[in-house]
């Protein structure tokens, strides 16, 4: 538990509110050991996967990730064809939680863009 709450802590940038943290620590509590445990150094290589995706892609990741580090997420949206890289500029692995109004405008923004071409 203690572990987990120290990762949840790690994925903010700012100072989330306790309860805010204390509900995504226990949402991950959730996810079984034996899955937590395969996301640790996944050694798996996914360029070819992003590079065969067609699909207009919104890639959105947070500068100040302490978790995936900010050029994953640039590498990524230049990996895939048709991405688009959006950042939040103060915000660490989610920009979800850490700037929720401006994510959800995105990615409705994004859904809307999708349904009208």
């Amino acid at each position: 538990m203690k572990g987990t709450r120290q990762f949840t802590r790690t994925c903010f940038h700012g100072e989330p509110p306790p309860e805010q943290l204390e509900a995504l620590a226990m949402n991950s509590m959730q996810t079984p050991l034996y899955v937590r445990n395969h996301m640790v150094g996944r050694p798996l290589d996914y360029v070819e996967v992003w590079k065969a995706i067609r699909v207009p892609t919104l890639v959105v990741h947070g500068r100040r990730d302490e978790i995936v580090p900010f050029s994953v997420g640039e590498f990524t949206a230049s990996a895939i064809a048709r991405a688009r890289l959006e950042t939040f500029d103060e915000t660490g692995h989610s920009p979800f939680a850490e700037e929720p109004e401006r994510f959800n405008k995105l990615l409705e923004g994004f859904m809307r863009e999708l349904c009208a071409g």
